[in-house]
This record gives C-alpha cells, structure tokens and sequence, in this order.
C-alpha cells in the first residue's frame, strides 16, 4: 500500500495550463515569436522548464524570462481553480493516514498566493516548491522523512514527474490533466495512468481493501 503520496501542484491538482499559457505567450510575444497554441504548447513544454526556454528563446536570460513571467502570472491567476476531484482525494488520503508531499516547480510566490485561496495550505507535510529538476530533490526528501520508497507514490501531469519518481525509485503515477498530451504519458511508461484524480482515488481505495473484501472489525 502506499502510505506516501508525492502530489505535483500544476496540471496535477491545480487547473493553471491556461494561465500559464497565456504568460508563456506573453513572453514569445515580447521576443517577437508567434504564440503557442494550446495543443503546440502541450506538446513541446518541458520541465526543467529552462530547457524549454533555451531550445524556444535562445537569446533570453532566464532572469529575464523569471521576472516576465512572474509578473503575468500573477495579473492571471486569482482564476486558477483546482482541478476536479482534487480536494476530495486529498481529504480521503489525510482521513486514511497516508503522509502527502507536494514537489513541484510553482514559483513559491505563486504557491502563497494559491494554496490558501484554494484550502490546499494545510494537506502537506512539507511543500517543496520553485524546483527546477525534481529529480535533485526527490532523494532529500525521502531521507529527511525517511520514507520507504516502496510504499511511495508520486503523482504528476508530465514526462518530468515519470522520470523524477524513476529516479527517486519510487512509483510513478499520470495523470491525464494537465501539460503533457496523453501520448507523451503513455510513451513514458508510468507504473500508474489515470485519466483524473477520481480514478486515482478509487485506485487507493481498492487497494487499501482486504483481499475479502470486508475490513477487520
């Protein structure tokens, strides 16, 4: 069973694909690149998300770019809702005891301002936040708390959050609600693939039921 679940927070338990597209766009705008649409964007967007930048924006300096998106971003995301099912899975899993993490590359900045505003403040052991490659923190985090690997499930929207649960040697759970198109998921071969978070949830549930069916009383 897993008794740790590592969350992602964009694209995974928060809805701001569009928000952040629309400051993305922002910023090719003001490099002089024609906008991305959505499916473009779904589809060439990365994380480290300097890779991204370097391959698309070449000649900007990533302090620039930060600042630029920063400042768009917030002008957008007092509308960023959570995505469907988010908070009752979060609920289920702190009523079963399991311990939550959040690792993700959100400004902590943004992180401030959303967590509180959509009652997410309170579900985390520990909110690693404004992380370029996951995969340098994974290791750090499961020390610090010393959780078992095995009995670890972390849960994303992208390639990245696959490689990075690989990496942690820990399981590897997609979710179909965010950045990465459903092929790119697929490609990337996780442990678990989930069209939302409900799916994952009833997952949880079936698997924390004794194999009669019938709970010890």
């Amino acid at each position: 069973m897993f008794n740790n679940i590592i969350f992602d927070w964009s694209g995974t338990l928060v809805d701001d694909l569009p928000a952040v597209l629309d400051a993305t766009n922002k910023i090719f705008t003001h490099y002089g690149r024609p906008p991305l649409t959505l499916t473009e964007f779904r589809e060439k967007f990365c994380l480290p998300f300097t890779e991204f930048y370097a391959r698309h924006l070449p000649e900007a300096a990533m302090t620039e770019i930060d600042r630029n998106f920063t400042d768009a971003f917030k002008l957008l995301e007092a509308d960023t809702p959570l995505l469907p099912h988010a908070k009752e899975l979060l609920d289920y899993c702190r009523a079963a005891g399991r311990k939550l993490f959040l690792l993700s590359s959100i400004h902590a900045e943004h992180y401030a301002a959303q967590a509180p505003r959509l009652g997410l403040a309170t579900y985390f052991t520990k909110a690693c936040v404004q992380v370029r490659d996951k995969r340098e923190v994974i290791h750090a985090l499961l020390a610090e708390f010393d959780l078992d690997p095995r009995a670890t499930l972390f849960v994303g929207d992208m390639e990245h959050d696959i490689a990075t649960a690989r990496h942690g040697g820990v399981a590897s759970c997609a979710v179909l609600t965010g950045y990465n198109t459903p092929a790119m998921l697929q490609a990337a071969a996780p442990d678990l693939l989930f069209n939302d978070l409900r799916e994952l949830q009833e997952y949880l549930v079936r698997q924390s039921a004794p194999l009669d069916g019938r709970r010890d009383k």
